[in-house]
């Protein structure tokens, strides 16, 4: 304190000066490096929470698939479908099927088609799309016809 005040005024105005500029300087990066670490926090916070959520949809999207795949699987219809020879009765049982499976897609948005594969390499697909509703509209309404 004492050689503060040996100073002269012009030089203690110039010692403040720094002084509270070293100080405002020292708070605002102070400031800034409390900021940034707390922004990187929730930056990463909110990272993990994104990706946690993006592997839930997955593991559901995923499930969905085993089960509608279970459930194809395991019908009597796909069976006989890929089992029989008389094209009549092959045709009926893909249009239950079909039936089927437009219900399994109405209930998971993030299925669009099914495909079945008999042994010969034959694709059935199914996508959802109800051909038994399609034709009784087409009977009563004639929507198809020129």
């Amino acid at each position: 304190m004492k050689s503060y005040k040996k100073l002269s005024l012009v030089q203690q105005l110039y010692l403040l000066f720094t002084l509270t500029v070293l100080v405002i300087l020292g708070s605002a990066l102070l400031f800034y490096f409390v900021s940034f670490r707390s922004l990187r926090s929730k930056e990463s916070k909110y990272l993990e929470n994104m990706l946690n959520h993006v592997t839930e949809q997955t593991e559901n999207i995923l499930s969905s698939i085993e089960l509608i795949t279970d459930t194809i699987v395991n019908t009597s219809a796909s069976n006989y479908l890929l089992s029989e020879t008389n094209l009549n009765q092959r045709f009926s049982y893909k249009q239950s099927l079909n039936r089927l499976v437009t219900e399994m897609v109405k209930s998971n948005p993030s299925i669009v088609t099914i495909l079945l594969l008999d042994k010969e390499g034959q694709v059935y697909s199914y996508n959802g799309y109800d051909y038994s509703l399609a034709n009784r509209l087409n009977s009563r309404y004639q929507i198809y016809s020129p």
